[in-house]
């Protein structure tokens, strides 16, 4: 073999060298990237109509064009660890993503179709980081974040919204977030049980804490909370507990005739239990509105609820996929993913002239799905016209 063949050989594989530990690089130091579909990955489906209580999964036909746009669903960027709760910024065209495994809040600039990191939301404490995120929502420029390890609810931002206590006594393990801005009502769901479901171990260990949990997680029930707003403060000495037998409750949203939905899961189906307030204030359980059931037997972590502009169509994830409700619980469809839907948010379609686009997060992807419905206005959203009431004051049980 001549001198020149050789050196020939040494050079290609050092090029190739090269360029795997380039590879390795890139991989230790990855940032999520948007990376736009050419063609969408989901499926599109519906189902007939059914009874308030019916299973509607795995029922497959055409799609329903009440539900998909001609555009139907996109992929917009991949590269999320564990999304949970989505919330719409208007006012700087973003959407927020609370990526529970990082503990951060990801911000998605719809314009630019690219991920970007703390630079319009303003975080005075350094980052925007929680830990082990699960809801989000937005109020004046603030974001409220449910922090499920350390029962609380963030707040990030400097706007002029409500300030929420930092009372370690209130919550136990916060999932879902939702304001009735029409109102000033602040709505959290709890997944971790009341005292006397099962004494937990003390003192404190996460090894003893994750056997307990695994031992005594199907007889576990969570909690519901209304917490109003008052002198630009969240009043957590009457906040209304409610849903004190919900199972694992974590999506929660409110309409605009004044209907609270609930997401409650099991090891056996999801529902979408019915919420209205009375004339004490106390928010009392009204029925259900769907159930489905588990795929997998497993208990899902987050699952949201979005509702359409006039109160008339519920959107929200559950196993399979996306259900689509009518308030009266009739099914209007389903729409099929690559993985679990975890978080929902109306935002923008991108192109200026709607917000009737829904994000989702389904496994570690941020979607959009062009709608054919109403969504509502983000700066206005909640009840039209709750009824009044006299409130007594309530705290959980000690």
């Amino acid at each position: 073999m001549s001198i020149g063949i050789r050196w020939l050989i040494a050079l290609t594989c050092c090029f190739v060298l090269e360029c795997a530990i380039g590879v390795l690089v890139v991989a230790a130091h990855y940032v999520p990237r948007p990376q736009t579909a050419a063609s969408s990955s989901s499926r599109c489906l519906a189902v007939g109509q059914s009874s308030s209580a019916a299973n509607i999964a795995g029922k497959v036909v055409q799609c329903d064009k009440h539900l998909c746009d001609g555009g139907g669903a996109e992929v917009l960027a991949y590269g999320l660890e564990d999304p949970r709760g989505l919330a719409y910024d208007k006012a700087r065209n973003l959407v927020l993503i609370a990526d529970g495994e990082r503990s951060d809040v990801v911000l998605y600039d719809i314009a630019r179709r690219a991920y970007v990191r703390n630079g319009s939301v303003p975080c005075p404490e350094g980052p925007c980081q929680a830990v082990d995120l699960r809801g989000i929502a937005m109020w004046h420029g603030n974001s409220y974040v449910a922090e499920h390890d350390r029962a609380r609810i963030a707040l990030l931002g400097a706007g002029p919204a409500a300030d929420f206590p930092e009372d370690d006594a209130l919550f136990a393990g916060p999932s879902g977030v939702a304001i009735d801005k029409r109102n000033s009502i602040v709505f959290v769901t709890d997944d971790r049980p009341w005292p006397g479901a099962a004494a937990a171990p003390t003192p404190y260990d996460v090894s003893d804490y994750t056997r307990w949990l695994d031992q005594n997680r199907p007889r576990m029930f969570g909690a519901a909370y209304a917490l109003p707003v008052a002198g630009g403060k969240v009043d957590s000495t009457s906040v209304d507990v409610f849903g004190k037998d919900l199972r694992h409750p974590s999506g929660i949203a409110i309409s605009t005739g004044g209907t609270l939905y609930v997401t409650e899961a099991d090891q056996h189906e999801t529902r979408w239990v019915k919420f209205k307030r009375g004339p004490d204030c106390h928010w009392t359980r009204s029925g259900v509105l769907a159930a489905a059931k588990s795929l997998d037997g497993s208990i899902p972590a987050f699952q949201g609820i979005a509702i359409n502009g006039d109160g008339t169509n519920i959107y929200a994830a559950g196993p399979g996929g996306l259900y689509v409700f009518q308030s009266d619980g009739t099914a209007l469809g389903r729409v099929e993913f690559d993985g679990p839907v975890t978080g929902l948010a109306w935002g923008s379609c991108g192109d200026g002239s709607r917000d009737s686009c829904l994000y989702l997060a389904v496994a570690h992807s941020l979607c959009r799905l062009h709608t054919n419905d109403t969504s509502p206005n983000p700066d206005q959203e909640g009840a039209t016209a709750l009824p009044s009431c006299q409130a007594a004051a309530s705290r959980p049980p000690s």
